[in-house]
């Protein structure tokens, strides 16, 4: 199959996003082996979008911010060790920057609103959060320590749907909800050896839209 794509037809737009990060499966999980301790977060994101038809091509990059549920992490590390008696954590959030492409398609619902669906394929550029530990034990043992933070590069897939209102010709608003999954390995160096942690990175970010248009030829 063959597609042409006419200029004359073409709409470069810019999309401005910002709304909140919803961890889910092991992400969100409060398991010391496999999960991250994760809440719902901020997340916000730039996408360069050209129109043709009902194709679209895009590429977006973004940021999510996910704070760590600090009160069940302190709870599942002393019930694992039978030498702690008490534990305060604080925290930085979980951080995920994504550089992604975003093919798509769209249906014009009625004169002003619009459906689209994009998949999505790219990059996750995460961090894991840097914690300050002051621990209470039975026995004698550091009272404070930290976990300084790790980061890994990974490939990240998921899709996206989203509805459009056109107000008028130069700016539309949308809302969109999107699912985002990434298999990421994070190395930790502890008395000289290194421990690689295995993370699932799973996200539905749902967010408010701006649509400007920047450019469109002349008929």
């Amino acid at each position: 199959m063959v597609m042409y794509v006419n200029a004359q037809n073409m709409q470069l737009q810019v999309l401005l996003k910002a709304g909140a990060c919803l961890p889910v499966g092991n992400f969100h999980k409060a398991n010391l082996e496999t999960g991250s301790f994760t809440l719902t977060g901020l997340e916000g994101g730039v996408e360069l979008r050209a129109l043709s038809g009902r194709f679209i091509a895009g590429l977006e990059s973004g940021i999510s911010m996910n704070p760590v549920d600090v009160g069940m992490l302190g709870y599942e590390k002393v019930h694992a060790d039978p030498f702690l008696k008490d534990l305060y954590i604080r925290s930085e959030a979980f951080r995920v920057i994504r550089l992604l492409a975003a093919p798509g398609y769209r249906y014009q619902v009625s004169k002003r609103i619009t459906a689209e669906g994009q998949a999505l394929a790219g990059l996750f550029m995460s961090a894991t959060p840097y914690q300050l530990y002051k621990a209470d034990y039975y026995m004698v043992a550091p009272a404070m320590y930290e976990i300084t933070s790790a980061r890994d590069n990974s490939f990240a897939y998921g899709a996206q749907c989203r509805l459009i209102w056109e107000s008028n010709p130069y700016f539309q608003l949308g809302v969109s909800a999107q699912y985002l999954h990434s298999e990421a390995a994070f190395s930790f160096i502890r008395n000289g050896e290194t421990r690689v942690d295995k993370r699932n990175i799973s996200q539905i970010n749902t967010s408010i839209n701006l649509i400007l248009r920047l450019w469109e030829p002349k008929h």
